[in-house]
């Protein structure tokens, strides 16, 4: 917390100069670092006796939420967790997983659910009676892939001198 709005921005500027600094020298470019949100909010506090208590401001809080997508190398990554994790920086960070080729992620479920279909309306054909013809008309809904893991909360000031052991989970269609 900075007393002014001026000071809060600098400070935040100066915390994100110093991360990009530390990830460039663990081999990662500073640029690669993208801004997902910023915010600077005034900061209150309650002060005052029980029967008078006021809205007290005490100094503006600066956040810098930012996103540093990499290629999943453990080394890699373990050095960008020990550039964030320094105490200098005084970060804390999430770390997510997603599928990198979500295009080819959507033509093999495509494919998985048509061949689906396909068994499904053979055997409804079989109990039936009947044969089951050519395909007269495809139709499917338009809907996006959220392939989605969980996220891992760290903070430097819990000390994380180590970068903890990860396994992305196999995506599977």
């Amino acid at each position: 917390i900075n007393q002014s709005y001026a000071e809060s921005i600098e400070h935040l500027n100066e915390r994100v100069a110093g991360l990009r600094e530390r990830l460039e020298k663990a081999g990662i470019k500073g640029t690669d670092l993208k801004t997902a949100s910023f915010s600077i909010q005034p900061e209150h506090e309650y002060r005052g006796k029980a029967d008078d208590k006021r809205t007290v401001f005490v100094g503006w809080r600066s956040r810098h939420n930012m996103r540093l997508d990499l290629p999943v190398d453990k080394a890699l990554v373990n050095k960008a967790f020990a550039a964030i994790a320094s105490d200098e920086v005084e970060s804390s960070f999430s770390v997510g997983f997603k599928v990198g080729d979500v295009e080819a992620l959507r033509d093999r479920l495509l494919d998985a659910a048509t061949r689906m279909a396909r068994r499904n309306a053979e055997t409804i054909a079989a109990a039936a009676g009947c044969r089951r013809g050519k395909v007269q008309r495809g139709n499917f809904g338009w809907s996006e892939i959220h392939a989605d893991t969980p996220v891992y909360e760290l903070n430097s000031a819990e000390g994380t001198g180590t970068a903890p052991e990860f396994e992305p989970e196999a995506v599977e269609t």
